[in-house]
């Protein structure tokens, strides 16, 4: 019986041996992780998480800006936070990042800045705030995108989440005909162009910023009138009200005028 016992156990010893010789043992770093956190906005305020939806921001200068009341946007900031993964540091982090080009080949790579100075997760804090700036488009009706990335290479920190180690902006100034009930230049053409004038990229933007901005009318439903009728409930009536909308704005900025991408100033009949 004894024999048999010593026998078992040293067939245990080395099945153990064995198996741990051919588990592949991770080495155990102390280094801190880091992830950048869910955003989402509500009624304009702005809410931190730990999913992995809200990583992403799409933005179209025309819908977001121009159609609001806003022109003359150049560029735009948002802020984003990243997390600390592990244990609390008791020394500031220093948190360095880098804009990245999307995987797919068919979107050029959009414009956007990165904070020159690393930013810092003081001691004894979890999370910390970075600014970014993505900018206008140089070219309308094209999509943009960038990967928003951490600088591990000259950062006091190491990858933490794989899944949230990217922040993924889709930049565009694209109008959309439907937006005015037509489906071309040609439309435009003839609905608009009696009244309007002909078509500019620049001039509809404008244009939906007078209406959203300074007119206070509903874009839309002119637009709609105007195109199918009654006239009266259309853009003509608003036409008065658009120049002295143009004058006022190249008159307040007179380095900045209202112009097509080819120099061109813009104008109303």
């Amino acid at each position: 019986m004894k024999q048999k016992y010593f026998h078992l156990t040293g067939l245990l010893f080395i099945t153990i041996l064995t198996a741990c010789s051919e588990e592949k043992i991770q080495p155990f770093s102390d280094a801190p992780g880091v992830n950048f956190m869910e955003r989402t906005v509500s009624n304009g305020v702005v809410y931190w998480g730990e999913g992995y939806t809200g990583l992403s921001l799409s933005v179209n200068f025309v819908d977001s800006f121009y159609a609001k009341g806003i022109y003359g946007v150049k560029e735009r900031e948002i802020p984003l936070q990243i997390q600390l993964e592990g244990n609390l540091s008791d020394t500031p982090l220093k948190v360095k990042f880098k804009a990245l080009p999307v995987e797919e080949e068919e979107y050029a790579q959009a414009e956007v800045a990165v904070p020159e100075e690393s930013v810092e997760i003081k001691a004894g804090e979890y999370t910390a705030l970075a600014t970014f700036v993505y900018k206008r488009p140089a070219v309308t009706g094209k999509e943009y995108r960038a990967r928003i990335a951490i600088d591990y290479e000259n950062s006091d920190v190491v990858p933490g989440t794989k899944e949230r180690q990217y922040y993924t902006l889709s930049i565009q100034d694209t109008f959309k005909w439907n937006s005015m009930y037509i489906e071309s230049e040609e439309d435009w053409d003839t609905y608009f162009a009696p009244l309007l004038g002909p078509f500019g990229e620049e001039k509809v933007r404008f244009l939906m910023y007078a209406m959203q901005g300074v007119i206070r009318a509903s874009f839309g439903n002119t637009s709609y009138y105007t195109v199918y009728g009654p006239a009266s409930y259309g853009f003509q009536r608003y036409m008065q009200p658009l120049k002295e909308a143009l004058e006022a704005y190249n008159t307040e900025h007179p380095e900045s005028t209202v112009k097509e991408a080819d120099g061109t100033p813009v104008t109303f009949p």
